[in-house]
């Protein structure tokens, strides 16, 4: 199980999911994972997906957190914070605690996922 918190610019992301996919380039294989974002915090273990230890790709999307009414339906997490961002990462075989940040560095948001100890 991965959990953690996620933040932007220093403030809990409202809504989004960080999506977990074995990177194959770098000699790992096995189902991807997911982690809904919620209020900051994220797990694997409610509402997404477990994952395998070794180097991943990380793919983060986040949103406002504010519904709104789009074109065909209502968009329960909001709009955008920024597009989809990606990062690399080797995970633990066990369970272990994340922290994905966000900083605006000029007008681009930079990405850094951390294990912590």
């Amino acid at each position: 199980m991965l959990s953690g918190e996620a933040t932007y610019d220093g403030k809990p992301i409202p809504s989004g999911e960080l999506i977990f996919t074995p990177d194959t380039g770098r000699g790992n294989k096995g189902p991807q994972g997911k982690a809904r974002i919620r209020d900051g915090k994220f797990s694997t273990e409610n509402d997404g997906r477990g994952v395998v230890g070794g180097p991943h790709r990380v793919e983060l999307r986040a949103f406002d957190g504010i519904p709104y009414e789009g074109r065909e339906m209502q968009v329960e997490e909001g709009k955008p914070l920024f597009g989809s961002l990606v990062t690399e990462i080797d995970l633990p075989e066990e369970s272990a605690k994340l922290d994905a940040v966000v900083e605006t560095e000029g007008s681009k948001p930079q990405f850094v996922l951390t294990v912590l100890p």
